[in-house]
């Protein structure tokens, strides 16, 4: 990857960690938004972070892991969401899996294990890896096919 590619990635990356949202995109409201991510990012409509926060939230799966597990996944999801939905949204979504893999690693770096013996097994179940999977593509497309992102 090109020193070109890795200031975008780290740049999305920042912006999506600027996000000062105290729970959960689909509890969080701000600015007249209902539901929102709480990241300056002018493609982002409000449409666009209803229906997005909503996948997040409705398409958790539920299974059996802890309640901090749920809660960081679906932190992860939502940060997954937003960093493919704008790449993508900024043409460049040859770089959605060194993304996806950026922010994984750095949420799961700084979530406290410690407290949550489970984390590394939880996110590893297929069920959280379908969703994490689930949430991109959703990112993906509504950031390509409808809301701000239509071409």
């Amino acid at each position: 990857m090109d020193k070109i590619a890795i200031d975008r990635l780290e740049k999305v990356i920042n912006l999506v960690l600027s996000s000062e949202r105290p729970m959960s995109a689909y509890y969080n409201s701000a600015n007249g938004r209902t539901q929102t991510f709480s990241v300056d990012y002018d493609g982002l409509t409000a449409d666009d972070e209803y229906e997005m926060a909503s996948e997040v939230h409705y398409k958790q799966p539920s299974i059996d892991i802890s309640k901090i597990s749920q809660i960081n996944c679906k932190r992860i999801a939502e940060d997954i969401m937003l960093c493919v939905f704008i790449i993508t949204h900024l043409g460049h979504e040859e770089q959605i899996e060194n993304i996806v893999n950026e922010m994984k690693k750095f949420r799961i770096s700084t979530m406290q294990q410690d407290d949550n013996p489970s984390f590394n097994d939880d996110i590893s179940r297929d069920e959280v890896k379908t969703y994490f999977s689930n949430c991109q593509t959703f990112a993906y497309n509504r950031a390509k096919f409808s809301g701000s992102g239509r071409k």
